[in-house]
């Protein structure tokens, strides 16, 4: 899918969905960590989709297998056939991982950061999505804060985006705002009856979407 770029601001990186440039003035700033917070449903993934839609991008996947996120990509005209992925969902799952870089569960953050560090260091500009952050900081807290210090500040260090996906449900509230004031910005994300949406620090006024087929639609 040929992705339309918005170059409003040099230091900006286009978000992979049209609506969502044009309402951040060019898309993520660079050298960001950018939060975005749904509930349970799978649906919450689809702006990760769009943002590993460029060259470069990494997924760190904890709830689903890369397989998967490659179909429910598919789906929705987006290919992803390009991205790097750390897979810390398979062996937990008990099912055979697709992927050359596998980690034994959600928990393993040494080996994710160790991956991690392998993968980026011949990137420019990486973008790394972890789905969803939430799975390994529910399984040690404490770790996780300092493990997503270390692995923003390597993402940061080569002028790339660290995109979080949370489930809002998974994090007590005093843990919910500690990590929306650890990144650089946060999206929240509400789905009702296929309907999105989209509230934002930055965002002047909340987005509505629907989701099709043929991806996102701003209503």
């Amino acid at each position: 899918m040929e992705l339309e770029r918005f170059a409003f601001d040099e230091f900006r990186v286009s978000t992979g969905v049209k609506e969502l440039d044009l309402a951040l003035f060019g898309g993520y700033p660079k050298k960001s960590s950018i939060l975005f917070i749904g509930g349970v449903e799978k649906e919450k993934f689809i702006f990760s989709y769009y943002f590993l839609s460029f060259k470069d991008s990494i997924a760190i996947t904890t709830d689903l297998s890369p397989s998967e996120v490659l179909a429910k990509a598919k789906f929705y005209g987006i290919d992803l056939s390009h991205v790097k992925f750390i897979d810390a969902y398979s062996k937990q799952a008990g099912i055979a991982p697709s992927s050359e870089i596998v980690v034994n569960s959600p928990s393993s953050l040494t080996d994710i950061s160790i991956s991690l560090s392998n993968l980026i260091k011949d990137m420019d500009f990486p973008r790394v999505a972890f789905m969803s952050y939430s799975s390994s900081h529910t399984s040690s807290p404490e770790s996780a804060f300092s493990f997503l210090k270390v692995i923003e500040g390597k993402i940061k260090a080569k002028d790339g985006i660290l995109f979080l996906v949370l489930d809002k449900f998974s994090h007590k509230d005093d843990d919910l705002k500690k990590i929306m004031g650890m990144v650089d910005d946060y999206f929240i994300f509400e789905f009702n009856d296929g309907r999105i949406e989209l509230k934002g620090k930055d965002l002047k006024i909340p987005i509505k979407f629907s989701i099709s087929p043929l991806g996102l639609e701003v209503i």
